[in-house]
């Protein structure tokens, strides 16, 4: 870790842990210390030098303008999982009473955001890790949603019925890492976020998608649509998978940064 990455780390750990905006640390270095916080910053400072994510470290991180709860048994989420929930809400239409369901759910913060920015009554998420739904909980109760959620292996045989529910919109963002990729991976990606969550089979790496797909042609609506976040490798292939399944108006689209990262399609009527 270069310093001045360190000084980032500890200027924004101590702004948290002092609740004031981390521009005061700057303006104004005589800012005290209650002494009952000096044992607790210094194993803060501990799990930074080790290489802990500064999220995992404040168990706080941003999504979508809101702080959400995140430790080690979720991902900590990205810049384009962000992304994702302004394209859905740029390119579909929802009411408040529309179903919407986030398959891997992990700290449920595609599922909530969603709720929020789109006004709807209630959402859905599932997750194989009971620990994640744990943390999707807390987060819905800290941000007033309510989140149905229940436990799901995609991987699982009779997956695709894993429910009576049918659903407008279905969203996901699987684990899509292979080994290979993981190996230029940071240590703190690789040291402290969930492999459960990462990693996909590599002798199949679209098996999630094609898993969650065939679900969601049972369980969308006439008109609903499903919604991935996607490996910037597979992204043709996934949309490919869609269109072999039947699914209209597919599309892959990229992110900020010009990856291949959204596929979408959506359920004849």
């Amino acid at each position: 870790m270069e310093d001045d990455e360190r000084y980032t780390l500890i200027r924004f750990l101590l702004a948290d842990r002092l609740s004031v905006n981390a521009n005061e640390l700057d303006l104004n270095s005589e800012i005290a210390i209650p002494s009952v916080m000096i044992e607790m910053l210094q194993a803060d400072l501990q799990k930074l030098l080790s290489g802990m994510p500064l999220q995992y470290v404040t168990n706080i991180t941003w999504f979508a303008g809101d702080a959400y709860y995140v430790d080690e048994s979720v991902l900590i989420p990205r810049p384009e999982t962000e992304e994702l929930v302004y394209l859905i809400k740029e390119e579909v239409e929802l009411d408040s009473d529309s179903n919407v369901l986030d398959i891997c759910c992990g700290s449920g913060c595609i599922p909530i955001a969603l709720a929020k920015h789109m006004n709807l009554k209630q959402v859905y998420g599932c997750d194989i890790s009971l620990d994640a739904l744990a943390v999707a909980k807390k987060n819905a109760e800290t941000n007033s949603i309510n989140l149905n959620l229940f436990w799901a292996d995609v991987l699982e045989d009779g997956f695709e019925n894993n429910s009576e529910i049918k659903f407008d919109l279905i969203v996901s963002n699987p684990p899509y890492i292979t080994s290979v990729e993981g190996q230029s991976m940071t240590d703190s990606v690789l040291n402290f976020e969930p492999h459960l969550a990462l990693f996909a089979p590599d002798d199949d790496p679209i098996r999630f998608y094609r898993k969650i797909a065939l679900f969601a042609k049972q369980h969308l609506n006439p008109g609903g649509s499903l919604w991935f976040e996607v490996n910037k490798l597979y992204g043709v292939e996934v949309e490919r998978l869609l269109r072999g399944l039947g699914f209209a108006e597919t599309m892959a689209q990229e992110d900020m940064s010009g990856n291949l990262r959204f596929v979408s399609g959506f359920q004849p009527f």
